[in-house]
């Protein structure tokens, strides 16, 4: 009976007589029989999964008769428990007298219990089925076994050769092999170890993250084993291996005549003692999906193991080579995971082989992604439960995926879909969510009139007929769950279809792959893959098969053995980390705060990723320097605040205290990695390519946008991110006016003194007085910064606590606590971050309220205007690291970006903002641009963004005018008629209205 672990009911577990029985009945809902006439246990089921979604005990009361003549005639077994009868009869002699006293006797409650439970077990399935190494397996007797060698490809020979020669004539103690997703690699590397090192003694202890990858390496071994006695010197005569996870044996059942020992790393992480004593002398650690190996888990056994045997060697595999180099030159440097990599497994590779080559050879099939957008969201209906689950399993759970399979709309789209391209589809795979949803899509494609066979967990025998009929080419479409990512032998397959979303790579690896086989081996030349991709705002983690299937780039010159970069966190499991920081660290100012890199950390025995914050890279690095010298603050609120007390993304408690557990735990402080495209989308970076690249700065923000979905976490919405790059053509600190940010140098430079002219605290208590009634609740404190900043004036700061509640800190800027900067300034600040209370963007209601305090105007134009002229601008980075360097500016270049962003807070583009398209106007026509000159012009003439003044207006038109703009020209003759702004003129009105004409002819 299935453990409950993931398992689920299905009525299609049933014979057909049995739930045709129970549907002619006349006791069954009329809904519940299928429209078309069949015996097909698939269709048959799906009313009654709707009905009866699990069997109880008014079911059984309801269809005792039919239970009972058809369910227990073929279960006659199970009739001995629920009626019990004596052990020591023969139940076939005496089962038709034992089913006519079912039928007849009154349904006592506890037999109604029993025959639900014997029900519940026959229909129950699992997603997987149950492992065949959930429990030791058999030792394998070699001497009795067939030893039979079967052919390699020449690909696989290569890279058993190389690592022959690495590991046993060489004695190299490390080493990577790296062959593609569908090359075999798994397969490769058993017969390696099986044949030349396990059959001369070598223990192997396999390291992967997953129980499916164990139980597919653990099979290769098991199936194979016999391959130990091609050896010439081979004396071994049996052979035994042991799975150690969740899903199977526990790591006390680990023997030292354990040949292979596969090891679920987060199983056994905080019970590693228990290998010490089973570890034998030759030894080989091998790491599967070895770019897991940076993850603290990994580390620490690996090292663990490398502590107790010093020769033992280790080997990683990987379907993705060693990539990342910070920059693309030749003189590059390789990021810190990248050099991480090589300094586990050594480099170059000892085997190495791409996707590219193997798909030239026609040995993988040439794959091809198709990206379906369904337009269906279910995360309005997600519940706390299925949100925890996908939270923990990175997958969905069968009640999500229930509402997903029952979406006509969905199911639809993909039937009408396959029905458009089945001719060029050709032999189709598909994979379903569940039982439910893979006979309605197979019983829509039969009304459709295609050959389609359906398969499913629970019914093994009818299986394997419907999957030889798909082999032998006698259906065009399978539809199934699980049945086919494994174990399941079919050439020719032309097209995957996914239907169901998946968090696993290696599930989506095994689904794609039963394409991937090429037309040298029997498969196909190109591959379809069809993804059915649903709408997922915040659940946005799952796998995109692009992402596996996409061949590597070529190597970069001048870097030997490395392919350009790569990120090896998805962007979108950046995104969501990010989500997570921004909900609970508080208002994120993202003009400064850019993901850095991550920690891989360990919490609760389960690799932990931490995000790290630009503006927080200097607080950890800080933070880790005095642990290993002068030590820490005694309580996590000082650590918090000594170190992340500025204005910086202050990193979660639970992120916090995770870190200094690590840190505390570990021989060597957690590893640092940065992001390799972090610079892809950096304003800054972005506005000095365009600049020397000559890119249009209207649309290459828009591609980037588009390439990088981080890019809306970061900066909310396009306009802004716009918005910030063109400050950063304008400012070499990016910082345009209104952004709540001064550029200044370090405070022995500052001119003006910050003499402690104000107590924060009292000048909060005036603001909640005078703008607030009085009452302010939720915040726990204000202070100053411990030091001036260049970054922001002021900044509001939520904190999680233990109870579950939430407080907030404000933080305001050193540099105001002088008495050159005014009173109300200050207390202005302080309103606009106690507004953030209640108001998380700034969005036109909060600027709204903002305007409310009296005097805004003023206050504001002091921040802007004023406060910079107390000292220059020289650049200066608040976390002291290398000063950046600028180009040059072009004058011209600067004045067009200017007029450029004006207008975009004109109107085009961005949150219409009258002050800042006056401020970018002005400073290019200042600069002598034309078109900012009639534009300035024209503010002042409707009052827009300044106080009205048309002889100010006029003065503007006419710069502008005697440049050639042809707009300002008609201007200047309108105003000359009008005598608005300049003394009435019809000679002069006429003058420029014909130069305006002339001008407009021309250009047309």
């Amino acid at each position: 009976m299935p453990n409950g672990k993931g398992s689920t009911f299905t009525w299609a577990n049933f014979d057909s007589d049995f739930l045709l029985d129970i549907l002619d009945s006349g006791k069954a809902p009329p809904d519940c029989k299928p429209s078309v006439d069949t015996d097909d246990p698939a269709f048959l089921a799906t009313g009654l999964n709707r009905h009866y979604p699990k069997p109880d005990e008014a079911f059984v009361t309801r269809f005792q008769k039919e239970i009972g003549r058809y369910f227990f005639g073929k279960y006659p077994d199970k009739l001995r428990e629920v009626m019990d009868a004596p052990k020591d009869i023969d139940i076939n002699m005496y089962a038709a007298s034992l089913r006519d006293d079912f039928e007849r006797q009154p349904m006592t409650a506890d037999r109604a219990k029993k025959v639900a439970a014997v029900l519940l077990s026959v229909g129950c399935e699992g997603e997987e089925a149950p492992s065949r190494f959930a429990q030791r397996p058999p030792v394998v007797n070699l001497r009795d076994s067939s030893a039979n060698d079967f052919n390699l490809f020449p690909f696989q020979k290569d890279a058993i050769a190389n690592l022959q020669d690495a590991f046993l004539q060489k004695g190299k103690k490390t080493g990577m092999l790296v062959m593609p997703t569908g090359s075999g690699k798994t397969m490769t590397t058993a017969y390696f170890l099986l044949r030349y090192m396990i059959s001369i003694g070598y223990q192997v202890v396999w390291l992967a993250h997953r129980h499916m990858l164990l139980n597919q390496a653990a099979g290769a071994f098991y199936d194979n084993s016999p391959l130990i006695k091609l050896h010439p010197n081979s004396t071994k005569e049996r052979f035994q291996l042991i799975c150690v996870s969740g899903e199977h044996e526990g790591i006390k059942s680990v023997e030292r005549d354990d040949d292979a020992i596969f090891l679920s790393v987060q199983s056994v992480y905080n019970r590693l003692d228990f290998l010490e004593s089973v570890l034998r002398e030759k030894l080989i650690i091998v790491v599967d999906e070895a770019h897991h190996a940076i993850a603290k888990t990994y580390l620490d056994t690996i090292r663990f193991i490398q502590d107790r045997n010093e020769n033992a060697k280790l080997l990683g595999l990987t379907a993705t080579p060693i990539r990342g180099y910070i920059d693309k030159k030749e003189d590059s440097v390789p990021n810190r995971q990248t050099a991480y990599l090589q300094k586990i497994f050594g480099w170059p590779p000892i085997y190495d082989i791409s996707m590219g080559k193997l798909i030239t050879g026609k040995f993988l099939a040439d794959p091809e992604v198709e990206r379906i957008e369904t337009g269906e969201n279910f995360e309005s209906s997600i519940s706390k439960d299925e949100a925890r689950q996908m939270a923990q399993l990175n997958n969905i759970p069968e009640s999500l995926a229930k509402k997903i399979a029952d979406s006509k709309k969905r199911n639809n789209l993909i039937i009408d879909h396959y029905m458009k391209n089945r001719d060029r589809y050709k032999k189709t795979l598909i994979f379903a969510l569940n039982t439910v949803h893979a006979q309605t899509l197979h019983e829509d494609l039969v009304k459709k009139g295609v050959k389609s066979g359906c398969v499913y967990s629970g019914n093994p025998m009818e299986n394997n007929k419907i999957i030889e009929q798909f082999r032998n080419d006698k259906l065009d479409v399978l539809v199934n769950i699980n049945i086919m990512t494994e174990g399941s032998d079919v050439p020719g397959i032309q097209t995957v279809m996914l239907t169901r979303p998946t968090g696993s790579d290696v599930l989506l690896m095994q689904m794609i792959g039963r394409a991937m086989r090429g037309s040298n081996v029997g498969g196909t030349e190109t591959a379809t893959i069809v993804d059915f991709h649903d709408s997922w705002d915040r659940y946005n983690y799952w796998l995109n098969p692009e992402w596996l299937v996409k061949a590597e780039p070529e190597p970069l010159p001048g870097v030997a053995g490395v392919a350009g970069d790569t990120v090896f966190i998805p962007w979108a499991v950046i995104r969501a980390a990010y989500d997570k920081a921004q909900s609970g660290s508080g208002q994120l100012n993202s003009s400064i705060a850019m993901p850095y890199g991550w920690y891989n950390l360990v919490k609760d025995d389960e690799d932990y990723v931490l995000l790290v914050f630009e503006d927080q890279v200097h607080g950890y690095e800080e933070l880790i320097a005095d642990f290993n010298t002068s030590g820490l603050p005694n309580g996590l609120n000082e650590v918090m605040n000594k170190y992340f007390g500025g204005f910086c993304v202050r990193p979660s408690e639970k992120d916090l205290e995770v870190f200094l557990s690590n840190l505390s735990q570990g021989t060597e402080p957690p590893e640092l990695f940065q992001f390799n495209d972090r610079d892809e989308i950096d304003p800054q970076v972005v506005a000095e390519k365009i600049r020397k690249e000559n890119l249009n700065i209207m649309t290459y923000p828009d591609e980037l946008f588009a390439k990088y979905p981080i890019i809306e976490s970061l900066f909310g919405f396009l306009p802004k991110y716009r918005e910030r790059i063109f400050h950063y053509m304008n400012y070499p600190d990016g910082r345009g006016p209104g952004c709540a940010v001064v550029p200044f140098p370090e405070t022995a430079r500052l001119p003006f003194e910050i003499d402690g002219a104000y107590d924060v605290e009292q000048l909060m208590q005036e603001v909640i007085d005078e703008q607030f009634g009085g009452t302010n609740p939720g915040i726990r404190s204000i202070r100053w910064t411990d030091r001036p900043y260049q970054s922001r004036y002021g900044q509001y700061i939520q904190v999680a606590l233990e109870d579950g509640k939430t407080a907030s800190d404000i933080l305001i800027n050193l540099l105001l606590n002088s008495s050159q900067v005014p009173r109300e300034v200050v207390k202005y600040v302080i309103y606009h971050e106690l507004l953030h209370r209640n108001y998380w963007r700034h969005d036109p209601t909060f600027r709204k309220m903002e305007h409310q305090y009296p005097n805004y105007v003023e206050l504001e134009r002091f921040l802007d205007y004023r406060l910079p002229r107390f000292y220059d601008f020289p650049y200066w980075d608040d976390n002291n690291r290398e000063k950046k360097t600028f180009p040059p500016r072009d004058i011209r270049k600067d004045a067009e970006a200017q007029y450029n962003l004006g207008a975009m807070y004109d109107g085009e583009g961005v949150e219409h903002n009258y002050a800042q398209a006056f401020y970018w106007y002005r400073k290019a026509a200042e600069a002598g641009h034309s078109k900012a000159q009639n534009s300035l012009g024209s503010m002042y003439d409707k009052g827009e963004g300044v106080e009205q003044d048309h002889a100010k207006a006029f003065s503007w038109y006419l710069k502008a005018a005697e440049a050639g703009n042809a707009e300002a020209q008609y201007n200047v003759s309108v105003m000359y008629e009008t005598g608005d702004g300049v003394d009435q003129d019809l000679v002069k009105a006429a003058y420029w209205r014909d130069k305006a004409n002339k001008a407009f002819q021309k250009k047309r």
